[in-house]
């Protein structure tokens, strides 16, 4: 598991000159897919996003290959907060 503080989102937020005011209390969305693909090594080009529930700042997660063409986003208790499926 995992978890993503402030200063790791400000970095990235920087980076893509992100100035959303929600990401003072969430983590970006795009932010935890990207780190879903590069953390089970994926390449995926096309792929398509379903964002079920947000991610805290700091809140653990853990990424999950469920599939061949599907990673999830999981909490501490196992509930799937974001799907990614490979197109």
């Amino acid at each position: 598991m995992l978890s993503i503080n402030a200063k790791e989102i400000n970095t990235y937020l920087k980076l893509i000159n992100d100035q959303n005011p929600i990401h003072a209390h969430i983590v970006p969305g795009q932010m935890i897919v990207q780190m879903a693909l590069q953390s089970q090594r994926l390449q995926w080009t096309s792929y398509r996003v379903k964002y079920i529930e947000t991610v805290g700042i700091n809140e653990l997660i853990q990424f999950q290959m469920i599939s061949e063409s599907i990673v999830v986003i999981l909490n501490q208790h196992d509930e799937t907060l974001i799907k990614i499926i490979k197109v």
